[in-house]
């Protein structure tokens, strides 16, 4: 589990954790107190310019704070 207070708030420290793991399940807090986040089964690689489909179509994006 990463969790940014813990393992560092930068792109590269996120990316570390990341990389090539697929079902990721990420959960944010601004300070704000938003909630949001999001859901993929995809396997994130850290590749210029190129998106992979989610041919299962179960990726998503959520608020719990807005509908």
């Amino acid at each position: 589990m990463y969790k940014g207070s813990r393992d560092g708030l930068s792109g590269f420290s996120f990316w570390n954790e990341v990389q090539n793991k697929s079902k990721l399940l990420m959960i944010f807090k601004s300070k704000t107190e938003y909630v949001f986040g999001s859901y993929t089964p995809i396997k994130w690689k850290k590749v210029k310019y190129e998106t992979v489909p989610d041919k299962t179509c179960t990726s998503f994006l959520f608020s719990q704070n807005n509908n």
